[in-house]
């Protein structure tokens, strides 16, 4: 009796044992950890979100950090279910879906139960929405492949008023079964005046961000309440649809005017130009924009394709797209200086810094 008495000791243990190194190998399979940002809001648990996005995204327009959206949202999810929410931001004013999907790319932010999604306004003025398709695609597959178990959501600025590029986004919202909410709707629904919601017409004041809140609320309350699990994408997709950006640095071409100073290609010079070599159809470019920033002409393949400036009221390194749609082969860009100040610029000067491109990784 003694002997199966301690048989069943040691099996226990041993069992035990199994389960518990079972679960450190395969933390995926435990319910503590595979818990989803309802069930970690229902049960007062912390959870952990990112914002990817513009100046909307980052709550520009609101009169004080304890209005913007999701400063509002975090309050209220805290209010109603004890549950505390943990802010990581990848936002920039003015930013597009390339910025975005760049900077994602190249940050190391782990453990997301909630991604929010916020682009489209600034797209619009400089791509197609064929290509704006192609970078906000981009960036859902790597969200996606990045945080598999998280929830995403996508938002429809309040200030969007073009259709192809708000078609878009829920086409795509729809297609790697994430959650798309249209920020125009409460907007619409509140009666109020363009004026009385927004500090200039495009960027929500206090009024507009509570709007915003209170959807956003209400849909994760709902979610809550009537939990229903969403489809994940196949990483086989994933896999198969990614591209790569990566960063290329050696330039082909350097006239005397510009000057390496900090990381960057400097020239205060007109006509100053920097040429790269690249392989791909999109390009976009690694700028310092300060306040003695100035104009400077980009041309691919002896082409004027767009002018860039490259002032900002503080230094900020920024990932700028360019261009899109190019044919699939090699190509040669030229960042020629203008010699010609922002019309922002009051500092006499009309600087031009550039550290690298950004290509397709072939």
């Amino acid at each position: 009796m003694k002997n199966k008495t301690f048989i069943l000791v040691i099996t226990g243990v041993f069992g035990i044992a199994f389960f518990l190194l079972y679960c450190l190998y395969h933390p995926g399979k435990t319910s503590s950890t595979s818990k989803n940002v309802y069930d970690k809001i229902k049960t007062s648990e912390p959870v952990s979100y990112l914002v990817i996005g513009d100046s909307i995204g980052r709550g520009s327009g609101a009169s004080k950090d304890q209005t913007k959206w999701f400063y509002l949202l975090e309050q209220t999810i805290y209010d109603q279910y004890d549950s505390p929410l943990k802010r990581n931001m990848i936002v920039q004013s003015g930013a597009t879906a390339f910025e975005g999907l760049y900077k994602f790319m190249n940050s190391n932010i782990q453990d997301i139960d909630l991604v929010f999604i916020v682009f489209g306004e600034n797209d619009r003025k400089y791509m197609s929405k064929e290509i704006f398709y192609t970078f906000y695609s981009q960036l859902l597959l790597q969200v996606k492949g990045k945080y598999p178990n998280a929830e995403i959501i996508t938002l429809t600025e309040s200030s969007l008023d073009n259709e192809n590029f708000a078609d878009t986004i829920a086409k795509l919202s729809e297609e790697y079964h994430t959650t798309n909410l249209d920020m125009r709707v409460p907007f619409r629904k509140s009666g109020k005046s363009t004026e009385d919601l927004t500090k200039d017409l495009v960027h929500p004041n206090d009024k507009g961000y509570r709007l915003y809140a209170d959807y956003i609320y209400q849909y994760l309350d709902k979610r809550i309440q009537q939990y229903e699990e969403s489809t994940d994408l196949p990483m086989k997709d994933y896999a198969a649809k990614a591209i790569n950006m990566v960063t290329k640095n050696d330039y082909t071409y350097k006239d005397s005017s510009y000057i390496k100073r900090k990381g960057y290609y400097t020239t205060d010079g007109k006509g100053a130009a920097l040429e790269f070599t690249f392989k791909g159809t999109y390009l976009g470019a690694n700028v310092l924009r300060s306040p003695h920033g100035g104009l400077v002409d980009v041309y691919i393949d002896d082409e004027f394709v767009t002018s860039m400036s490259t002032w900002w009221p503080f230094e900020k390194p920024r990932s700028v797209y360019i261009a899109g749609g190019l044919p699939d082969r090699t190509h040669t860009v030229t960042f020629r200086s203008a010699g010609k100040a922002s019309s922002h610029n009051r500092s006499g000067y009309h600087r031009v810094q550039i550290s690298s491109v950004i290509v397709q990784d072939k």
